[in-house]
């Protein structure tokens, strides 16, 4: 009889013939860098209501700049965080999952025990930040995340 692999006296692995529980290895999101643009106009913002707020020519009032600034604020900063931060990826220790959605979720799974490549694309500025853009085609057309 084999002995599992053992990692500083804890097993490694299962015990041959037994099913392997399944582990979270890693979740992520896409990276942060897509709300550069959201944070800074929410800045930009900011910064000319206070500056504006009680100095508008006569036919405006304080309100209409609220407004104006709430809507956007809601619609380039807000709504981008929500898209973004509804998109998460999940790598287990049997299937790699990417789940996207606010109130309901749509999930896509692939098995490790299914075969299947992963292509790996590197351009200048991503080579010099240390990141990379990875596709696993699975055959389905449509797209998540």
């Amino acid at each position: 009889m084999t002995q599992p692999a053992t990692l500083g006296g804890r097993p490694v692995a299962p015990q041959p013939g037994v099913p392997a529980q399944e582990r979270l290895i890693a979740r992520f999101r896409g990276h942060g860098r897509r709300l550069f643009w959201s944070a800074l106009l929410l800045i930009a913002v900011s910064g000319a209501t206070a500056y504006l707020y009680g100095n508008l020519p006569e036919p405006f009032e304080d309100w209409m700049l609220l407004a104006a600034a709430g809507a956007l604020v809601f619609f380039g900063a807000v709504l981008p965080l929500l898209i973004w931060s509804s998109r998460s990826y999940s790598i287990t220790t049997q299937r790699v999952i990417a789940a996207r959605g606010i109130g309901a979720r749509n999930r896509r799974e692939l098995s490790h025990m299914r075969g299947y490549t992963i292509a790996v694309r590197r351009g200048i500025l991503q080579r010099m930040w240390g990141r990379a853009r990875s596709r696993s085609p699975t055959g389905a057309r449509r797209r998540c995340g």
